[in-house]
């Protein structure tokens, strides 16, 4: 083997492996929001954030719950801050902030709520 191809090889294996470790990351439930924004804005209508994203309203999101469901729950649209094709289908991330800079991300896959996490939700 020529020392041009060794190099490629090894091109493309750090490639695959690099891969592999965004997919075990993405499958733990890291959400890699920033790594795969698309930027695309759905509603930033709330402001500086919502009253009705609270822990309590948090909680009442279930894994299953449609999205439109969880825009009643948090009372706006939120913002899709990521959208990543997987095996054929769509994850959509979408935030909403509350009043005193809390936030809740939601997932959903076709349309469902597949993972969630807040930070600072009273």
């Amino acid at each position: 083997m020529t020392r041009t191809a060794k190099v490629w090889l090894i091109v493309v294996l750090v490639a695959v492996v690099l891969l592999l470790c965004c997919v075990v990351t993405l499958a733990a439930g890291i959400f890699l929001a920033g790594v795969f924004n698309v930027g695309d804005v759905i509603d930033v209508a709330q402001g500086p954030g919502s009253p009705n994203v609270t822990l309590a309203n948090y909680d009442r999101i279930q894994v299953g719950t449609t999205h439109q469901e969880v825009v009643a729950i948090f009372g706006g649209a939120g913002v899709r801050t990521a959208q990543i094709k997987t095996v054929g289908k769509w994850l959509e991330f979408y935030t909403w902030m509350d009043t005193a800079n809390g936030q809740a991300t939601v997932v959903f896959k076709e349309g469902r709520v597949t993972k969630k996490s807040q930070n600072g939700l009273r």
